[in-house]
């Protein structure tokens, strides 16, 4: 496996992200086609992005932080088949190393499934145990998702 942080993704870049995204959120957060991705990736700010390579060249894991109201946030995500195997710790201790504080929103409910229509597991105790906190005041919803903020502070 290796890392390669870019400022810019490919359009074969962008396509494996599109099926890895697709794969491992929830179905209701799908992306149809690239132009779906595109704009969503052209409204964040001071994008960065670092992917996690096989030996193939294939993308298993995507970290990406961007600016939000003066604030650092990200999107991360791991192939289902290399979680639990401390690739994406490994891509927040990177982060962790060139930020003071990270923020994100996470899904804590379980009700979601995924595409291949297994349920989606929420990610939270993975983010407890990389020492984010929750903020259960601090709610996104919309009328098919609801997340919490959380955050990582650099003591």
């Amino acid at each position: 496996m290796r890392f390669l942080t870019v400022l810019h993704l490919n359009e074969k870049e962008k396509q494996e992200l599109i099926e890895l995204w697709n794969t491992v959120y929830p179905d209701v957060l799908q992306f149809k086609s690239l132009y779906e991705f595109e704009k969503y990736l052209s409204k964040l700010k001071d994008l960065k992005h670092t992917l996690l390579f096989d030996k193939n060249n294939n993308i298993k894991g995507w970290f990406a932080d961007f600016s939000r109201n003066n604030e650092r946030w990200f999107i991360m995500m791991v192939s289902s088949e290399l979680q639990g195997q401390g690739y994406g710790s490994r891509l927040l201790d990177e982060a962790k190393k060139k930020f003071n504080e990270l923020n994100g929103w996470v899904i804590c409910e379980h009700e979601y499934k995924r595409k291949d229509g297994k349920p989606y597991q929420s990610p939270v105790s993975f983010y407890e145990k990389n020492d984010f906190m929750l903020y259960p005041d601090i709610i996104f919803e919309t009328d098919v998702l609801k997340t919490v903020k959380m955050q990582w502070v650099r003591n």
